[in-house]
């Protein structure tokens, strides 16, 4: 007798095993959570302090393009997958804590992280927003106050509370 073998039926949140167990696929419903800075970073401001806590994989980047304009939330996965957004940082955590700091140096933006900094550079005659994809995990993503996030976000996103410092990814049930 052959025995053919098959995946686990244990497996992470984001993946889904056929009924058989012979076919296991990606399941973006807990993924790709996209969102915003509620205003502008500005080069007179401090640098921003962000706070990842939990595990996940996360993407820090801007864009030049005001939230305010997307019209719902494929619009703002365009916006990701496009030339209009520019990565900074790419930030990977497992079971723990981490900060990040971004700030506007007027011809480009910056985020130091470890003994590296990392940066792109935009039109200091824009304004730049701060766009952050957690693209999965359990973890939540804090901005300190007096800043916080867009009302403008993609699918899967929440936001703890009614102050939109915190967000993290929708887990669907």
């Amino acid at each position: 007798m052959e025995r053919c073998t098959g995946f686990s039926h244990i497996c992470g949140e984001n993946v889904r095993i056929s009924e058989g167990r012979y076919k296991a696929s990606w399941d973006q419903r807990y993924s790709g959570g996209i969102f915003f800075s509620d205003q502008p970073l500005r080069p007179s401001d401090p640098k921003l302090r962000l706070q990842l806590d939990g595990s996940s994989h996360v993407d820090i980047g801007v864009t030049q393009t005001a939230p305010n304009s997307f019209r719902g939330p494929e619009q703002v996965r365009q916006l990701y997958l496009s030339d209009r957004c520019s990565i900074i940082n790419n930030i990977r955590v497992h079971r723990k804590a981490c900060e990040v700091f971004v700030q506007n140096l007027g011809n480009k933006v910056v985020s130091p992280y470890g003994d590296k900094t990392f940066g792109v550079s935009i039109d200091s005659k824009q304004d730049v927003w701060l766009v952050v994809c957690i693209k999965f995990g359990n973890a939540t993503f804090n901005i300190d106050p007096p800043s916080k996030f867009h009302e403008v976000t993609g699918d899967n996103v929440e936001f703890e509370g009614t102050s939109k410092h915190t967000a993290k990814l929708k887990v669907y049930q």
